[in-house]
């Protein structure tokens, strides 16, 4: 996201280009079945891939969670997203039952770790499901700032309980967020033949037909000892 890619490229200059992004390998173009997972979307493919979580559903986000796959709709964030290795996050409802504290956990390739935790209301209105940031902190190298930038988060009806399905929107632009629960995230194979309605669901909330997807490479959630347990 803007703030947090800014602050990424300031931390550290040696490694070029950092985001916001999960474990991901980019899929060869060539690949038939990412060939026939990028056909633009119909009317009847979008019906069952843009609906919104119920606001009395949202209690289905919590937990701990591994993104498989990710698109962005600007050139910043497709541009940045290469040197990440890993990424890992959790929603924990707070005392309060109105808010909740998203923490995302994230490496790179060279051994950067970055966490940020984030706190966001949870909806009331039972017709806008809209989660919103309202105060947050990003952690590096075990040096804690306050991160401020206002956030938007819209969750989508998936397939399953072990899936999470949602659309983070910044100052920059989108980014759509396709996880699986923690354990149920491992067989790649698997993941592999969901690609083509990540596609689909891209196409219909608007995503370019020309961004560079990326998806899980098998290797994530055996990242977070290095990372340490602060909290807001």
């Amino acid at each position: 996201m803007s703030r947090r890619t800014l602050d990424l490229r300031r931390g550290t200059m040696a490694v070029k280009n950092l985001i916001r992004f999960p474990v991901l390998t980019v899929q060869s173009p060539t690949d038939p079945r990412e060939s026939r997972g990028s056909a633009a979307a119909g009317p009847e493919d979008c019906h069952a891939l843009n609906v919104t979580l119920q606001t009395k559903d949202m209690h289905k986000i919590l937990g701990d969670w591994v993104l498989v796959w990710s698109v962005t709709d600007h050139d910043q964030g497709n541009a940045v997203a290469l040197n990440i290795t890993s990424s890992h996050v959790e929603f924990r409802l707070n005392d309060d039952n109105k808010t909740v504290t998203f923490t995302e956990r994230t490496k790179f390739t060279h051994q950067t770790c970055v966490t940020y935790i984030i706190n966001l209301t949870m909806p009331t209105d039972p017709l806008d499901s809209t989660l919103i940031s309202f105060t947050g902190a990003m952690e590096k190298d075990g040096l804690l700032e306050v991160y401020n930038d206002t956030e938007t988060v819209n969750v989508f009806e998936t397939v399953g309980p072990d899936c999470l399905s949602m659309v983070w929107k910044d100052s920059e632009g989108r980014f759509l967020h396709n996880y699986r629960r923690e354990g149920h995230h491992r067989d790649v194979e698997n993941l592999k033949a969901d690609h083509s309605d990540h596609y689909k669901q891209a196409a219909c909330l608007g995503f370019p037909a020309n961004a560079k997807p990326f998806s899980y490479d098998g290797a994530a959630g055996h990242f977070l000892s290095g990372f340490s347990s602060h909290r807001l």
